[in-house]
């Protein structure tokens, strides 16, 4: 019997990898569990990336360090209005 995974991806670029050259990724439970140039199994979903860059998820990196009281003496805004929070800022 044939290999099967959930996702098959073909037809990707890597970040990091040399040139133009495309690649196959299969999926299994939400990780990447085979990258190869050509996989010939099948996926339940296959997605042609169209030579497309594949990247890892993005997280938003965006904090006030004074929020999480890493950086100078913090006042709270204790209405927690938008305008108490400009004023603080201010």
């Amino acid at each position: 019997m044939a290999e099967e995974y959930d996702i098959v991806i073909r037809n990707a670029r890597i970040l990091g990898r040399p040139g133009d050259k495309r690649f196959d990724l299969a999926v299994e439970n939400g990780l990447i569990t085979k990258l190869s140039s050509h996989i010939p199994a099948k996926g339940e979903e296959e997605i042609d990336a169209k030579g497309r860059l594949i990247l890892p998820g993005f997280y938003n990196m965006h904090f006030h360090l004074d929020s999480v009281l890493k950086m100078g003496d913090p006042r709270y805004n204790a209405s927690g209005t938008l305008w108490e929070g400009i004023q603080i800022w201010a």
